[in-house]
């Protein structure tokens, strides 16, 4: 029993290292600024774009030289999901010829670039337990959000499943339907904060 109760105080620790929404939202900006041209060229092809978005939260979940995380595309049929392999944690312990299987997920990251059905990801992922649940979809241009924040917001609370309350859910509407390369991304970010989703609106100023 010892040893469960101090993987228990090694599963807080770990948790609190978790990359948290505002974190997310700004790196996902960064590498979007980086890797601007190409998604503006296939931001009207939604496989293309898509493929591209990913690509890109992969950077941010994983950037180049970290260790000891891993990433997965469609487990839990889920666009991205970062975890860390703690299986050495409680290796010595195990059964002889029985494998520790023994990861924590941290981020899961769904994409959907129709506008008329990233609600579908925003249920889903409210199914999830983790740290940073994340869903990344899209408005036409000059929508207001107001409603389709309040409508989405008001089915979560109808839902069995509850959300726990120091996990982050992060929901950013883009603009969809664009013209031009201008109406292109101005994604809005919204966290649940247990009643609804909230707009950010301080992770738009910039210093």
């Amino acid at each position: 029993m010892v040893g469960l109760v101090q993987w228990g105080v090694l599963f807080l620790e770990e948790k609190r290292q978790c990359m948290d929404a505002k974190v997310f939202f700004e790196a996902f900006l960064q590498e979007l600024d980086k890797q601007k041209d190409a998604c503006i060229r296939d931001y009207n092809d939604g496989r293309a774009f898509t493929k591209a978005i990913i690509l890109l939260v992969k950077d941010v979940l994983k950037p180049k030289g970290s260790e000891g995380i891993g990433l997965s595309c469609e487990y839990y049929r889920i666009d991205v999901t970062s975890w860390k392999d703690r299986a050495a944690e409680i290796r010595h312990d195990a059964p002889k010829n029985f494998t520790p299987y023994f990861w924590d997920l941290e981020v899961a990251v769904e994409h959907e670039n129709y506008d008329r059905h990233w609600m579908d990801e925003v249920i889903k992922l409210a199914h999830i337990n983790c740290p940073l649940r994340v869903v990344i979809g899209y408005l036409p241009v000059g929508t207001n959000h107001s409603n389709y924040i309040a409508y989405v917001s008001a089915a979560l609370k109808m839902l069995r499943c509850k959300q726990v309350s120091d996990n982050e859910f992060l929901l950013l509407i883009g603009n969809s339907k664009v013209k031009s390369g201008e109406e292109c991304f101005n994604y809005q970010p919204y966290l649940f904060d247990g009643n609804a989703f909230e707009l950010q609106a301080s992770w738009l100023q910039k210093e």
